[in-house]
């Protein structure tokens, strides 16, 4: 997973947090806003270090500080740490549903990331079953989560899935990528889609066409569907861009 996308997504969490303070009780509130100050300072050992003394019985409280912990422990490279917390977060269950639901999903993000794709995939799915009542999710959120929800199926093989959750990005807007049309191209392989393999290796191929394999994918896949004038065609096309068949290719 990109790094970049959970970090983005953790630190605007991070601060968008702020707005709800004034439901914390006093003393955890004036913890968590000396935590921010720390963490704005880049001293988030420290933030962490105050985070970690807080104490309370009141739901909000304990969701709220454990997500800040999370967060700062995933900045930190504690990835179990970083689990741990968002998953008490979750549990508690003690945000307001739009907070909670981002929870999850930055939850499911830390799963995914650590390897844990059954459980990541459990979390990214409640998230959407949740999202399908709130409709509080952006659609760039929503894209993304199904993209991982693919990744994820992609990783167990599910193929069938990973076509409905590519489909599911499209439908929520999404635009196609090169990533995009990577995971549907596997899964279309692996289920022996030799058409849609085509069409999409096309694609791959418009916007990638200096990199071979997609060239010799498309001739491999018209010999596949049984049309030879086409893959003699692609394939002359193919020398004209500069490239050359080798001898294992040509045998």
């Amino acid at each position: 997973m990109n790094k970049s996308v959970i970090t983005l997504a953790l630190i605007a969490s991070l601060f968008t947090g702020t707005v709800t303070a004034e439901e914390l009780s006093r003393s955890v509130a004036g913890r968590v806003h000396q935590a921010f100050e720390l963490q704005s300072n880049d001293k988030n050992a420290e933030a962490i270090e105050t985070l970690e003394k807080v104490d309370s019985s009141r739901a909000f409280d304990t969701s709220y500080v454990q997500r800040m912990l999370g967060i700062l422990y995933w900045q930190e490279d504690q990835m179990d740490k970083a689990e741990a917390a968002l998953a008490m977060s979750v549990k508690t269950n003690g945000l307001e549903p739009e907070q909670h639901i981002e929870t999850q999903r930055m939850y499911a993000d830390i799963l995914l990331s650590n390897g844990k794709t059954k459980q990541a995939l459990a979390n990214y799915n409640e998230v959407m079953a949740q999202n399908k009542t709130l409709n509080v999710l952006k659609a760039d959120t929503v894209q993304q989560i199904w993209l991982r929800i693919g990744q994820a199926n992609y990783q167990m093989e599910r193929w069938k899935t990973v076509l409905g959750a590519v489909n599911s990005y499209y439908s929520a807007g999404g635009k196609t990528t090169v990533p995009v049309l990577n995971l549907r191209l596997g899964a279309e392989l692996s289920l022996k889609q030799w058409s849609n393999a085509l069409k999409t290796t096309w694609a791959l191929r418009g916007f990638e066409p200096e990199r071979e394999s997609w060239w010799t994918q498309t001739i491999n896949l018209y010999l596949r569907v049984g049309n030879y004038s086409q893959a003699l065609a692609t394939l002359k096309q193919y020398e004209r861009a500069g490239f050359e068949l080798s001898k294992t290719q040509r045998a």
